[in-house]
């Protein structure tokens, strides 16, 4: 990636400043122009010095973003990065490219210009930058559409980003050299048969009546590379970020970001990091093994992870990836080189002098225990439990298949049919429980701080807890002082969910939990209140 530093452009004596009180022109003295240099100079080297981060470049990471100073857990880091562009996902189904809503039939409304399917006339995103602009309409309403609406709808959206792009080359030069800026490893994806004759198919040959076919490549590369996902009502989007792409990748990151109703990303800080640090996101479901975390990243971003976690057999002593050793029947069976394709995995139990068995055989078994899962409901609760019953025998109790049915199960219990949090009894309340203290303790090493899992889950483990001291409250079961620490341990969890997830947009779950998070602190704080005034 090109890197280049931040520079302050010449003054230019001949420049009008727009709504400015005063106006620099020719008739400008030196001493008052060297003034205002000085005060612009000034004021840039005041904006650096606030800033929490700075850019950095390697051979290896191209151009990156560190830490300015040290970054304290909550920080936001970067406030508002406003999108270059935004749009639907690749296989997207039916939505208006307006205001982004759902739509049920593709002849609901049509576009007056573009016959495009949109949500209604009044569309609060027509003609706006972040919706269905002008120049992007004029371009649809010469391609043809109708017929692939009808037979291949998930991928006649695939060349809508991209074409919102390329319009940037039209309508903001600087966006556009922002945008090329961004890697897009055409090199790389085009070997990639699948990748680059999808793009060729759904995007190029489209818009190649438009644009150069080569630069129409270049930009699908740079959304696969660069982009974000954002969210709109539980909808997923995706966007290019000028600031926000420079996030390195790590899969024990130390951000969390969120976007707001305008789809402007906020990033901070979830835990404390050291200047010079890199600032990091995870581009792969942090939950996953190194096996499946890795293939993901080569798949859509184009290089091999070798951070701690994926070169560490153990995941950082999580055993996020490891089995049981079918000859000693310990669950220490781990990779021997994790970075290393088709490597052998080694049983590491004392006793059990190094066996080892082939990658094949990991992943045949890892294969047959997801499809067991695809074919469970996803919200069958007891077939779900019977399932890591089974699993048990084969797979570590950190495996991250486990985790990933016990992630599921911390949100059923509690809010399904058969298991709403008033129905539990004790021993379901004690399984949500320990459900949830299980996925913190590994959540705590591969997503630590003020991490989105760390909120949902603790605002998950809040609501049993609460179930079972209420019960041991009407049972006059315990005594004011145990009852006054169950509450304080109560409080501490929702405040932390509250901390962690203030600023999710209201109209995400995420959102949702943080509203739910803020009404039952207030009513446990009221009954911690309540209870100060028993005698």
């Amino acid at each position: 990636m090109f890197f280049g530093r931040w520079k302050m452009k010449p003054v230019n004596r001949n420049h009008r400043r727009k709504g400015s009180d005063c106006e620099i022109t020719r008739e400008t003295s030196s001493s008052q122009t060297t003034e205002n240099t000085s005060q612009k100079n000034h004021n840039t080297r005041k904006r650096n010095k606030n800033k929490l981060y700075s850019i950095a470049h390697s051979d290896l990471l191209g151009r990156y973003l560190t830490a300015n100073k040290n970054i304290t857990a909550g920080e936001i880091i970067i406030e508002k990065d406003e999108p270059l562009v935004i749009g639907p996902v690749q296989q997207s189904q039916l939505l208006c490219l307006g205001c982004y809503v759902i739509i049920n039939n593709v002849n609901d409304y049509r576009c007056t210009k573009c016959n495009w399917p949109m949500c209604s006339s009044s569309c609060s995103g027509l003609y706006k930058r972040t919706g269905h602009d002008v120049g992007e309409c004029k371009i649809l309403a010469e391609i043809s559409f109708d017929g692939e609406m009808q037979r291949d709808v998930i991928n006649v959206y695939n060349f809508i980003v991209p074409l919102r792009c390329l319009l940037l080359k039209r309508s903001s030069q600087s966006k556009w050299n922002t945008l090329l800026s961004m890697e897009s490893h055409n090199n790389i994806r085009r070997s990639i048969k699948n990748i680059w004759n999808l793009n060729t198919k759904t995007v190029v040959e489209k818009l190649q009546k438009y644009f150069d076919p080569d630069e129409i490549h270049t930009v699908c590369g740079i959304l696969e590379v660069n982009c974000f996902e954002v969210t709109k009502d539980e909808l997923s989007l995706r966007a290019l970020f000028p600031l926000a792409f420079l996030l390195s990748h790590n899969c024990v990151p130390n951000t969390i970001h969120t976007n707001d109703e305008h789809f402007q990303l906020k990033v901070r800080a979830s835990v404390d990091i050291p200047k010079g640090e890199p600032i990091t996101i995870s581009y792969a479901y942090t939950l996953h093994g190194t096996v499946k975390r890795r293939a993901h990243i080569k798949e859509t971003k184009f290089f091999d992870c070798t951070c701690d976690r994926c070169a560490d057999p153990t995941e950082l002593g999580t055993n996020n990836s490891t089995i049981t050793c079918p000859k000693c029947n310990h669950a220490s069976l781990v990779s021997c080189s994790p970075l290393i394709e088709d490597t052998r995995w080694i049983c590491k139990y004392r006793k059990c002098s190094g066996f080892s068995v082939s990658d094949s055989y990991v992943q045949d078994l890892i294969e047959k225990l997801e499809s067991e899962l695809k074919l469970i409901s996803d919200d069958d609760v007891e077939t779900f439990e019977i399932w890591l019953k089974r699993a048990a025998s084969n797979l570590h109790e950190n495996h991250y298949l486990i985790l990933g049915v016990k992630y599921t199960l911390s949100l059923l219990y509690g809010k399904t049919q058969g298991y709403m949090i008033h129905e539990m009894n004790e021993d379901l309340l004690r399984r949500k429980v320990t459900i949830c203290e299980d996925i913190l303790k590994v959540a705590d090493i591969i997503e630590p701080g003020l991490s989105r899992l760390r909120g949902i889950i603790l605002y998950e483990l809040h609501a049993p807890l609460m179930m079972l001291t209420t019960q041991k409250f009407k049972s006059q079961n315990v005594s004011k002082k145990q009852l006054k620490h169950s509450l304080q341990k109560i409080i501490q969890y929702l405040k932390e969910a509250c901390t962690i997830m203030e600023f999710e947009s209201e109209a995400t779950t995420e959102g949702q939990i943080a509203q739910a998070a803020r009404q039952a602190l207030d009513a446990t704080y009221e009954w911690e209140k309540t209870l100060g005034k028993l005698t």
